[in-house]
């Protein structure tokens, strides 16, 4: 259970990352 928050948490951080890379760009 803990793995899959983990995972959840890593993608979430991944898709802001990637939102706010294509802002900037």
């Amino acid at each position: 259970m803990k793995h899959l928050v983990v995972k959840l948490h890593l993608s979430e951080r991944l898709r802001i990352l990637f939102c706010t890379h294509k802002s900037v760009s």
